[in-house]
Order: C-alpha cells, then structure tokens, then sequence
C-alpha cells in the first residue's frame, strides 16, 4: 500500500531535518513526503531544497497556522492512506510503514488511526497488539484514510490552534460515519517537553478555542457542556499557575466566534453522545492500566 507523508513547518528547520532522517531510515520508506512551510520561512524552503531526498514542498506566504497547513497537505497528499506528523515528530519502529499499512487494512471503517506518542522525558510505552476506538487523536501522530478527510470540511485554520484543532476534525470524522481507533502498536516520538504550552498566548488560546468549538460544533442542546468545558479549563489553568492569559482568552470569546461563525455546521447529538461515551470509556482504561 502506498502511503503519504505530510509535514507542516514553520522556522524549525534542525527538527524538520531530523524527522526526514528518521523517516529515511525506517525499512519501507513512504510513497511521497510532502512538507508545508508557513508564512514564508524562506530558511525551511531552502534546507529542503537542499536535501538529496525527494521531497514535496508546498508554501504559504502567509501564516495559515497548523490546521490551515494540514488542509493543504491532505489534499495534496496523492495516497488514499496518510501519515500526519509535526516537524518535530517522527517514527520509533523501523517497521512503522509496515505497521501502518496492516493497521489500515484490518481496520477498513477506521477513518483515522491515532498512535502512542511518546514527548520527551516520558518512559518508552511498550509495542502492543491493541486497538481500541477513541474519541480523540493528536496530528503529530496520527494516520488518516483520505477519503474520510475529504467528507470533512478540514481543519478551522487558526493559530494558536490548541483547544480546536483535533478535537474539531474528531468531531466531524465521527459524525460523518467514521471511526477513530488507537492503534498501541505505532509509536511516535515527539521530541518536545510541551513546556512552551504553559505560555500566557497558548493559555489564552486554549480557553477561547474551546468556547469556539462549542459554538462551531456542538448543537444547541450541548451548550451549557460547552459552558463547562471552559470553566473547567480556567479552574485547570489557575490551579497549574497558568493564571497570565485566563482574562485574556474570556475576553477573546466573543471576537473569535464571529470571526469564524461561518464555519458553523453542528454535528448531531447522537454523534456528542457517542463523542462522550467514547471518551469515559478511555479514560476508564486509563485508569486501569489498558
């Protein structure tokens, strides 16, 4: 099966470098590997220009964020199956594309196939033949059947995107018939401590983005969830010292709703109950030890 590579950038061009070596060295390299550079990062343009590898460069000379990126990615990507990863995330197991292509082919409704990312810091998790369906995936690892992609409208281009962003896509994946399933045997290294994310801009970010979501996807019936899903990421937010950025992401609630009120399309409630039940059953599992 051939498979797609698609990376977004943006000023990181050591990290973009160590994943395409990391990429190279697995025992099936990918069909194609298409990279994004945001904003006009003329650096990353030309240390990929550079590289012996043939690899696929699309440019923005505008900041088009990661979700905006990754719409261009996955519709650029020439394969139906695609492996989504950061600039600075790359694959553990030189078997990965192997591993991949199985996964998809045993999981035929799996509209997105979510992995074990592994940050900096935290212990190795083990290879498993375990699969369960979630709710939830992170794009820095995370493989999509295209065509489940194209039944979306995409990600909401905005950036920060922390808070929207997968959660988002989840969403619309899951209400358009698709599964989401967590496959324990991909495994993905993230090399990042996620220290960054305890910025005021990502806080404010991240309780605004929520309210956004609320809005773009939830029916009206699940507003007041919404309601809690902020208040809980402010009380989460003061209780972890990330005080700088609360106000500003409340006072930025109503400006980004109407910025983007046109990509308004709810999912249906029986898409959020099963969004809700998958993710108690998760977090049960976690409990658990699974």
């Amino acid at each position: 099966m051939s498979i797609s590579v698609v990376i977004p950038t943006y000023k990181r061009v050591p990290e973009l470098l160590d994943t395409l070596k990391a990429l190279a060295a697995c025992d099936t390299p990918p069909a194609e590997v298409i990279v994004h550079v945001d904003g006009g990062d003329q650096l990353s343009v030309d240390a990929l220009k550079s590289l012996s590898s043939d690899v696929r460069i699309l440019e923005s000379s505008e900041i088009l964020g990661p979700g905006g990126s990754r719409n261009r990615l996955l519709h650029a990507a020439r394969n139906e199956v695609i492996v989504s990863l950061d600039d600075d995330s790359f694959p553990i197991d030189s078997d990965f594309f192997s591993a991949v292509d199985e996964a998809v082919k045993r999981h035929p409704t799996a509209g997105v196939i979510a992995m074990n990312i592994i940050h900096d810091g935290e212990a190795l998790a083990e290879r498993r033949p375990q699969v369960h369906p979630v709710a939830d995936f992170v794009g820095c690892g995370s493989v999509y059947r295209k065509r489940a992609l194209l039944n979306t409208a995409g990600y909401v281009p905005i950036q920060p995107a922390y808070g929207v962003e997968e959660a988002d896509l989840a969403l619309q994946i899951i209400d358009a018939g698709w599964d989401i399933i967590h496959d324990h045997d991909l495994r993905v290294r993230h090399a990042t401590s996620r220290s960054h994310q305890a910025t005021p801009t990502i806080t404010s970010a991240h309780i605004s983005n929520l309210a956004l979501l609320a809005y773009l996807r939830y029916p009206v019936i699940y507003w007041p969830l919404g309601i809690l899903q902020v208040a809980n990421r402010i009380i989460w937010s003061i209780r972890n010292g990330r005080t700088s950025g609360v106000l500003a992401g409340l006072a930025a609630i109503p400006g980004k709703i109407w910025r983007y009120r046109a990509y308004r399309k709810p999912v249906s409630a029986a898409t959020m109950r099963k969004v809700r039940r998958l993710r108690h059953e998760a977090n049960e599992l976690a409990i658990g030890g699974g």
